[in-house]
Formats: structure tokens, C-alpha cells, sequence
């Protein structure tokens, strides 16, 4: 193998064994768990109390909706909906190994994903939508 070979393969081996996070993707983990610190470990609590409210167990009590759509509202403001979209203009352009870090930390908390509406399957719904959906859809 010449020494141009030997080095590209090198460079190859050290990319394959780089699994940290990109500084690019550093303040967007940082704005998640602001959010979840914020926005989502404040409504924990109150929100799965309300399960022995419910009249049917697979329904949302109107509280569960409320205290949901106003993180979700939150998470709005601050930018981070749908932000996971690869290779689009509406998301961050995360690798799968960014996103892998800041799926990690939504998975510590079961409403994290949802209120950044990057809960299945509306990842995959919205990757659809964006990449093939009309503009009416897109819009909606």
C-alpha cells in the first residue's frame, strides 16, 4: 500500500472510532436540556399523577393535554421542533451520531420527545411530509 493509501485508510480508521458529538451540535444538547430542565422535569410529576384521573386508560386527561401542549409550545419558541430533519432546511443537519447523543438525553424523560415533536412517529411522519408532501400539507 503506497504511503497516500496507508494514510487515507488511516484518516478513515480514526473517523470510524470518533464517537463523540460535533462541537457543531454542542449548543443544540445544551438548548435540550435547558428544555427538558425547564420545561419538561417541572410537569413530570403532575402529569403521570393524573393517570388515576382518567375515566378511560387510553384517553388523555384534559390536564395531561394542557400541561403537553405548553411545553410543546415552549419547545416552539425556543426553536427546537422538528429539529432532528436530516439534510433539510428545517432541521439542524445532525449526523445520525449527534442525534444518537441527543436522543439519549429524551430518553431519559418519556415526555421529552414529544414536546420537541421528535417522538415516533412523527420523525418519520415529518421526514415524509417535508421531503414529498404538498406545500397545503407542509403548511398544516
Amino acid at each position: 500500500m503506497s504511503s497516500s493509501n496507508s494514510s487515507s485508510a488511516s484518516n478513515i480508521e480514526a473517523d470510524l472510532f470518533n464517537l463523540a458529538m460535533s462541537d457543531a451540535a454542542q449548543p443544540l444538547m445544551d438548548a435540550v436540556t435547558k428544555h427538558i430542565r425547564d420545561n419538561v422535569e417541572p410537569i413530570i410529576e403532575e402529569f403521570h399523577a393524573l393517570e388515576k384521573e382518567k375515566t378511560d386508560r387510553w384517553s388523555w386527561h384534559p390536564r395531561q393535554l394542557e400541561l403537553l401542549e405548553g411545553a410543546k409550545n415552549k419547545a416552539k419558541e425556543s426553536g427546537l421542533w422538528n429539529f432532528f430533519l436530516p439534510d433539510s432546511e428545517l432541521g439542524e443537519g445532525l449526523t445520525n451520531l449527534d442525534y444518537a447523543y441527543i436522543a439519549t438525553e429524551l430518553g431519559k424523560y418519556p415526555l421529552a420527545s414529544e414536546t420537541l415533536n421528535c417522538s415516533a412517529p412523527d420523525t418519520g411522519n415529518m421526514e415524509v411530509l417535508e421531503r414529498v408532501g404538498t406545500e397545503a400539507q407542509k403548511e398544516q
